[in-house]
């Protein structure tokens, strides 16, 4: 028996560092769709630009059980595999929560998850006295992407790109910020400028404050000091590289600028910062992913 479900797989940033939700809709054997959801992991992602999966290609699940667990109010899902899911130890967290996190987000009849291969139980950090595995030791892995915007080649416009973050952070504008000032990394395009001067340091954006749905900037001195030589158009997709950063996040359309807490009417002399900006969709160009 099968049938097309809606499920969340987990697979890792191209940097290896989150496990981000990809969802898709697959063929589920409804008598052992715990097997369906590590064979579709193990065939990987479909979008390879954001995902990448760890699963090794010679993955061979032998047995799904399932068995009542007291001391954990539920049934404990055993996956034993012929051939183990990860080549590399280092990796085994990666992968074995990429499992744990797609089986309790679309099969909801366990309440934790221990793994076996030929040699035995399988190790990881996360595992605690040999005991099984449960959703909530991989939480702090989850990332989601968040749109960020550069500077193109001639600052002349923006061009969105994406950057992970723990999911407990995606809602923190000083996280994006400090992203968007670390500047650019080596899967972006190599026609991208990052927009904050280098050198930057975290506590030259003093403050992210929001009020109703507005976010208040406040800068260093020193930042604003080497802002100030900037070109109009150097100055124009600085400011709104924040704007627009800024107001992808729901709720906010506006955002203003001060400077060790006093309001400014210009950084370089060219654009006026006295009020609010909204966003500014018109300096975007097409959309361009990592």
């Amino acid at each position: 028996r099968t049938a097309r479900r809606n499920v969340v797989l987990y697979f890792t940033d191209p940097t290896h560092t989150y496990l981000v939700p990809e969802v898709r809709i697959v063929q589920l054997n409804l008598d052992n769709p715990a097997a369906s959801i590590v064979e579709e992991l193990r065939k990987g992602p479909r979008d390879t630009d954001r995902y990448r999966s760890l699963l090794s290609e010679k993955t061979e699940l032998s047995e799904v059980t399932l068995a009542e667990n007291e001391r954990l109010g539920g049934k404990v899902m055993t996956l034993s595999f012929k051939r183990a899911a990860h080549d590399d130890a280092r990796n085994a967290s990666l992968v074995y929560g990429s499992i744990v996190l797609s089986l309790s987000g679309s099969i909801c009849n366990a309440v934790a998850y221990d793994f076996t291969d030929r040699s035995g139980q399988i190790d990881m950090p996360e595992r605690v006295n040999k005991q099984p595995l449960q959703r909530r030791q991989f939480t702090g892995r989850i990332g989601e992407y968040v749109p960020l915007y550069f500077s193109n080649d001639r600052y002349a416009g923006l061009v969105k790109v994406e950057r992970v973050l723990p999911q407990a952070n995606v809602h923190d504008p000083r996280n994006r910020l400090s992203l968007l000032a670390a500047g650019l990394i080596s899967s972006d395009p190599t026609r991208l400028k990052t927009v904050f001067p280098a050198k930057t340091e975290a506590g030259d954006i003093i403050s992210i404050v929001s009020e109703g749905d507005q976010f208040q900037v406040n800068l260093s001195a020193n930042l604003a000091g080497r802002l100030s030589s900037l070109s109009e158009d150097q100055e124009t997709v600085f400011v709104y590289a924040i704007v627009n950063t800024l107001t992808d996040m729901y709720g906010y359309n506006r955002v203003r600028f001060f400077v060790e807490g006093r309001s400014v009417e210009t950084l370089a002399g060219h654009l006026y910062l006295g009020q609010p900006l909204l966003r500014n969709p018109g300096i975007v160009e097409q959309s361009t992913r990592n």
